[in-house]
């Protein structure tokens, strides 16, 4: 006879509930040779390949996964953002997000006449439409436009004479809404402008940061935050409020920010052309007190394609719900290739500015997109996805690429067209 248990030469014996004890089945045969196999009610339809999850019901479930590729749909119905279809032509545009409400959004451009054109519009499931529109100015060359709060736009531009100007409208007012008053900033020769504001809702969302080359200062990039009183009029904008960002280097050619309120700090990053060393860097900056500080740029080590005014060939992105990292999108200018570049940084405590800026891993196209410009996003409604929009010279085509990110490298996703011809 041998004893019962479950050590060598035992027999084994079921326990009162009629199950093996713990045993080893090293020598077990018959079994997967890929693991442990169990049957399991699907919860939704699954697919051989599909990353399944297993719930505390016993059923199995498709667990959600972030695309890399957008959800672009052909049969939505793009329009025309010229509210009233006044004007054959509009170019030199630029969009902007109310930042705590996507859904809507402001366009500026310069139209057939040389005039500056406003108009808001709302989107949802795909569906554009278009809500009310004006003229900035009579004379506009270039520009860029932020929100600032409730339904307040703000927009930066260059008029005649060069000189640097800015001007709100209030989009919900009826007749064209309501224009501020236009301030001018500078009676410089002025380019390369671009403005941003911290999400509405916050402390300092009257803010607005405003960038700009001063052509008669030689080159230098120049910097000033204006107030908004939450009625259309504006603060701060004379030249006594106009600081240097470029430091002993010029800029000639493109430049973009985004400005945040992080951590009890409204800070944010510069992305530039430093002309003497012919490279694109960033540069982290913060507001405190009515009194920006300037940090230690880093390079890009890409140099952008030189381009026409007001056609933005470096463009940066930020989103909020992700913090530490920003994306760079640049057309090279030996190539006219798009190189997409991470960085992550450290944002500052209050009285602090951004630090530890670390460039990553980029995603280079291979295609000489000829005379283009670009602009590029990070999806505000999750993480880790992005993509940029830029026009293909060589193939006559609108097209959007778009990426994620992971530990500072983007991979790429497959490139879409928008719309051709």
């Amino acid at each position: 006879s041998l004893n019962v248990g479950t050590g060598a030469n035992n027999i084994v014996q079921l326990d009162g509930s009629g199950n093996l004890p713990a045993v080893s089945g090293a020598n077990l045969t018959g079994l997967s040779s890929s693991g442990n196999l169990f049957t399991a009610p699907a919860d939704g339809t699954v697919t051989n390949g599909d990353m399944l999850i297993l719930r505390s019901d016993g059923d199995v479930a498709k667990v959600a996964v972030e695309s890399s590729v957008f959800p672009f749909v052909t049969s939505n119905t793009a329009v025309d953002v010229e509210v009233g279809n006044e004007y054959t032509t509009l170019e030199k545009t630029k969009i902007a997000v109310n930042k705590a409400d996507p859904t809507k959004f402001c366009i500026i451009g310069k139209t057939d006449d040389d005039r500056g054109y406003i108009s808001s519009g709302t989107v949802s499931n795909g569906a554009i439409t278009m809500t009310n529109s004006a003229i900035i100015h009579g004379d506009f060359y270039e520009g860029d436009v932020c929100h600032i709060e409730g339904d307040y736009w703000c927009v930066g531009f260059r008029s005649g004479g060069e000189s640097g100007r800015m001007r709100t409208w209030n989009s919900s007012g009826s007749s064209g809404g309501t224009l501020g008053t236009i301030y001018t900033f500078t009676t410089n020769s002025t380019y390369r402008i671009a403005v941003d504001s911290p999400k509405s809702g916050g402390t300092d969302d009257h803010l607005i940061a405003l960038i700009w080359m001063d052509n008669n200062d030689s080159n230098q990039g120049h910097f000033l935050v204006a107030l908004h009183n939450g009625s259309g009029s504006l603060a701060r904008t004379s030249s006594s409020h106009h600081y240097e960002w470029s430091g002993s280097s010029a800029i000639n050619n493109q430049n973009d920010l985004f400005f945040e309120h992080v951590n009890g700090q409204t800070q944010g990053i510069i992305a530039y052309f430093d002309s003497p060393n012919t490279v694109n860097k960033v540069m982290p900056f913060r507001y405190n007190s009515s009194t920006p500080t300037f940090g230690t740029a880093v390079t890009t080590g890409v140099r952008a394609s030189d381009t026409g005014v007001g056609f933005r060939n470096c463009s940066i992105a930020y989103n909020e719900n992700q913090s530490g990292v920003f994306v760079v999108a640049i057309v090279a200018h030996s190539t006219n290739y798009l190189h997409v570049i991470p960085f992550t940084f450290s944002e500052g405590s209050s009285g602090n500015l951004p630090s530890s800026i670390t460039k990553g891993t980029a995603i280079v196209g291979n295609e000489n997109l000829d005379e283009t410009t670009c602009d590029v996003f990070l999806s505000g409604n999750t993480t880790n996805v992005g993509g940029t929009i830029f026009y293909n010279g060589y193939s006559n085509k609108v097209q959007v690429q778009p990426f994620t990110i992971s530990s500072n490298v983007l991979t790429a996703g497959t490139t879409q067209d928008i719309v051709t011809g």
